[in-house]
């Protein structure tokens, strides 16, 4: 963990302000926030692994074009299931027997659903394989690696509501800094998963 962290950090603290520029300018468009978001944590698995070309923009680029499908159905299923849990909450406050089940029903698959994320965004980004393969993966991973998963987690949602709850101060590290910082400590706490079930197996 501390590994990546003082990798990502010190040798290629200027990649991380070019390649957040780029992620924060290609979030103003909305549908390309899933291929962005997928091409900076590939990026930063590559250079993690070695595996990276000098140019990291050139790497950057690269890994956009190869993941906007997949970027774009990972958006797709995170706004579906966003907007399934907010239904369910708003049916939970309305019922008056066993609104209390449902509301906590639904907190246990937010965080689930949270949980879930990072780990199937890591593996799209990190290697080539069919969108249900990398979803299933993500769940496995997720749940088997739990801790790290639920970490991993906390890094990325806890920081985006930072950025809400400090709306409109934050815009300006988050069009700096944030988006990149967020990738690497989420990376940081699911690398051991990723490498040991993920990358090792793919290598082979």
């Amino acid at each position: 963990m501390l590994y990546v962290i003082k990798r990502l950090f010190r040798e290629e603290f200027n990649s991380l302000l070019f390649m957040n520029l780029i992620v924060a300018a290609l979030c103003i468009p909305v549908v390309t926030i899933g291929p962005a978001l997928l091409a900076l944590t590939g990026t930063l698995v590559k250079i993690v692994d070695d595996r990276c070309e000098l140019n990291r923009l050139k790497e950057f680029w690269s890994l956009f074009k190869s993941k906007f499908w997949h970027g774009i159905l990972f958006e797709i299923l995170f706004a579906a299931y966003a907007f399934i849990l907010l239904w369910s909450q708003s049916l939970a406050l309305r019922l008056e027997d066993g609104g209390d089940f449902v509301l906590i029903l639904t907190l246990i698959m937010t965080v689930l659903s949270a949980v879930v994320s990072v780990s199937v965004m890591a593996i799209l980004a990190s290697v080539k394989a069919p969108f249900g393969q990398s979803l299933w993966n993500g769940v496995l991973m997720a749940l088997g690696r739990f801790p790290r998963a639920l970490l991993s987690a906390v890094c990325v949602y806890g920081m985006i509501y930072i950025g809400i709850l400090l709306y409109p101060i934050s815009i300006v590290p988050i069009v700096i800094i944030m988006i990149s910082v967020t990738a690497v400590l989420s990376l940081a706490c699911i690398w051991p998963a990723l490498d040991e079930l993920v990358l090792s197996e793919a290598e082979e």
